[in-house]
Protein backbone atom coordinates (compact mmCIF):
# COMPACT_ATOMS: atom_id res chain seq x y z
CA UNK A 1 0.00 0.00 0.00
CA UNK A 2 1.22 2.97 -1.15
CA UNK A 3 2.37 5.58 1.91
CA UNK A 4 0.37 9.19 1.65
CA UNK A 5 2.32 11.98 0.95
CA UNK A 6 1.99 13.94 3.58
CA UNK A 7 3.08 10.54 5.88
CA UNK A 8 5.93 10.17 4.02
CA UNK A 9 6.82 13.99 3.30
CA UNK A 10 6.89 13.46 7.53
CA UNK A 11 8.51 11.24 7.68
CA UNK A 12 11.61 12.00 5.28
CA UNK A 13 11.64 15.19 7.80
CA UNK A 14 12.41 13.94 10.78
CA UNK A 15 14.59 10.70 8.86
CA UNK A 16 16.94 14.26 7.63
CA UNK A 17 16.66 15.48 11.19
CA UNK A 18 17.86 12.50 13.11
CA UNK A 19 20.19 11.19 10.48
CA UNK A 20 22.21 14.18 9.19
CA UNK A 21 26.06 14.60 10.93
CA UNK A 22 26.69 16.82 13.02
CA UNK A 23 30.00 18.58 12.11
CA UNK A 24 32.40 19.86 14.85
CA UNK A 25 32.09 23.61 13.12
CA UNK A 26 28.39 23.30 13.95
CA UNK A 27 26.62 23.84 17.21
CA UNK A 28 23.47 22.77 18.44
CA UNK A 29 21.02 25.48 19.18
CA UNK A 30 20.43 26.43 22.47
CA UNK A 31 18.29 26.16 25.12
CA UNK A 32 14.51 27.21 24.26
CA UNK A 33 12.80 29.72 25.89
CA UNK A 34 9.31 29.84 26.77
CA UNK A 35 7.54 32.82 27.04
CA UNK A 36 4.68 31.08 28.76
CA UNK A 37 4.45 32.35 32.93
CA UNK A 38 5.47 30.14 35.45
CA UNK A 39 2.78 28.10 36.48
CA UNK A 40 0.90 29.07 39.63
CA UNK A 41 2.22 28.47 42.71
CA UNK A 42 0.84 25.82 45.06
CA UNK A 43 2.61 26.57 48.39
CA UNK A 44 4.92 29.52 49.56
CA UNK A 45 7.36 27.71 51.84
CA UNK A 46 9.40 30.12 54.38
CA UNK A 47 12.49 28.33 56.00
CA UNK A 48 14.46 29.63 58.84
CA UNK A 49 17.99 28.33 59.40
CA UNK A 50 18.42 30.06 62.19
CA UNK A 51 20.76 33.24 63.44
CA UNK A 52 18.12 35.77 61.12
CA UNK A 53 18.83 33.09 57.78
CA UNK A 54 16.29 32.34 56.41
CA UNK A 55 14.56 31.76 52.78
CA UNK A 56 11.06 31.49 51.23
CA UNK A 57 10.67 29.35 47.55
CA UNK A 58 7.37 29.02 45.52
CA UNK A 59 6.56 25.08 45.49
CA UNK A 60 5.30 25.04 41.67
CA UNK A 61 4.11 21.84 39.82
CA UNK A 62 4.62 19.56 43.30
CA UNK A 63 7.86 20.97 44.14
CA UNK A 64 10.30 23.61 44.62
CA UNK A 65 14.11 24.43 43.85
CA UNK A 66 16.43 22.32 45.69
CA UNK A 67 17.13 23.62 49.32
CA UNK A 68 20.61 23.11 50.74
CA UNK A 69 21.35 22.30 53.95
CA UNK A 70 24.17 21.05 55.93
CA UNK A 71 24.13 17.41 57.51
CA UNK A 72 22.13 17.10 60.49
CA UNK A 73 20.86 20.81 60.02
CA UNK A 74 17.39 21.49 61.77
CA UNK A 75 15.44 24.44 59.89
CA UNK A 76 11.91 25.79 61.02
CA UNK A 77 9.41 25.46 57.76
CA UNK A 78 6.48 27.15 57.67
CA UNK A 79 4.16 26.85 54.73
CA UNK A 80 1.31 29.17 52.96
CA UNK A 81 -0.97 27.26 51.23
CA UNK A 82 -4.43 27.86 49.24
CA UNK A 83 -7.24 29.71 51.84
CA UNK A 84 -9.35 26.86 50.87
CA UNK A 85 -7.56 24.58 52.69
CA UNK A 86 -7.78 25.83 56.31
CA UNK A 87 -8.77 22.93 58.54
CA UNK A 88 -7.37 20.40 56.85
CA UNK A 89 -5.34 17.86 57.79
CA UNK A 90 -1.74 17.42 56.51
CA UNK A 91 0.37 14.25 56.61
CA UNK A 92 4.14 14.66 56.81
CA UNK A 93 7.02 12.08 55.45
CA UNK A 94 10.41 12.61 55.17
CA UNK A 95 11.42 10.17 52.05
CA UNK A 96 15.27 9.99 51.91
CA UNK A 97 16.33 10.50 55.20
CA UNK A 98 16.07 13.24 57.59
CA UNK A 99 13.42 13.52 60.18
CA UNK A 100 10.31 15.95 61.29
CA UNK A 101 10.80 16.48 64.96
CA UNK A 102 8.82 18.14 67.71
CA UNK A 103 5.68 17.24 66.40
CA UNK A 104 3.67 14.04 65.34
CA UNK A 105 3.86 13.73 61.06
CA UNK A 106 0.46 15.93 60.52
CA UNK A 107 -0.16 18.82 61.15
CA UNK A 108 -3.47 21.42 60.59
CA UNK A 109 -3.59 24.23 58.17
CA UNK A 110 -4.63 27.42 60.17
CA UNK A 111 -7.09 30.04 59.70
CA UNK A 112 -4.30 32.03 58.11
CA UNK A 113 -3.36 29.55 55.56
CA UNK A 114 -0.21 28.62 57.12
CA UNK A 115 1.32 25.07 58.66
CA UNK A 116 4.38 24.62 60.12
CA UNK A 117 7.06 22.10 61.48
CA UNK A 118 11.32 21.26 62.53
CA UNK A 119 12.87 19.47 59.77
CA UNK A 120 16.07 17.44 60.52
CA UNK A 121 18.59 16.71 57.79
CA UNK A 122 20.13 13.83 57.41
CA UNK A 123 23.83 13.22 58.12
CA UNK A 124 24.31 12.28 54.68
CA UNK A 125 25.18 14.02 51.44
CA UNK A 126 22.66 13.71 48.89
CA UNK A 127 18.71 14.31 48.26
CA UNK A 128 16.66 14.53 51.76
CA UNK A 129 12.90 15.48 50.37
CA UNK A 130 9.43 16.06 52.17
CA UNK A 131 5.97 14.66 51.17
CA UNK A 132 3.65 16.45 52.17
CA UNK A 133 0.00 15.60 51.98
CA UNK A 134 -3.60 16.67 51.78
CA UNK A 135 -5.42 13.70 51.37
CA UNK A 136 -4.44 12.50 47.35
CA UNK A 137 -2.67 15.60 46.87
CA UNK A 138 1.26 16.18 47.00
CA UNK A 139 3.38 18.70 46.82
CA UNK A 140 7.61 18.10 47.58
CA UNK A 141 9.93 20.09 49.95
CA UNK A 142 13.31 18.75 48.28
CA UNK A 143 16.26 19.12 50.66
CA UNK A 144 19.75 18.98 49.72
CA UNK A 145 22.32 17.43 52.36
CA UNK A 146 25.48 19.75 51.11
CA UNK A 147 28.58 17.34 50.50
CA UNK A 148 31.19 19.39 52.70
CA UNK A 149 34.05 17.20 51.38
CA UNK A 150 33.78 17.89 47.80
CA UNK A 151 31.49 20.91 47.05
CA UNK A 152 31.65 20.35 43.57
CA UNK A 153 29.42 17.38 43.99
CA UNK A 154 26.62 19.25 44.96
CA UNK A 155 24.28 20.54 42.40
CA UNK A 156 22.52 24.37 42.40
CA UNK A 157 20.73 24.52 45.48
CA UNK A 158 19.09 27.52 46.91
CA UNK A 159 20.61 28.68 50.35
CA UNK A 160 19.95 31.98 52.77
CA UNK A 161 23.01 33.85 50.65
CA UNK A 162 22.11 32.39 47.19
CA UNK A 163 18.04 32.20 47.01
CA UNK A 164 17.61 33.48 43.06
CA UNK A 165 18.50 29.90 40.70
Amino acid sequence: MPTPPSLFGLAAFFASILCSPIGLSQSLPGPQVSSASPAPAKATAAVDFGNSRSLTTKIRQGSSQLIGLQPNQIVNVSLKVSPSKVGHIITLQPLDGGRVIGTTSQCVVGADGTFGFKFQAGPNPGVSQISIRDGSEEIGLPFWVLNTQDAQRNPPVLTPENSNL
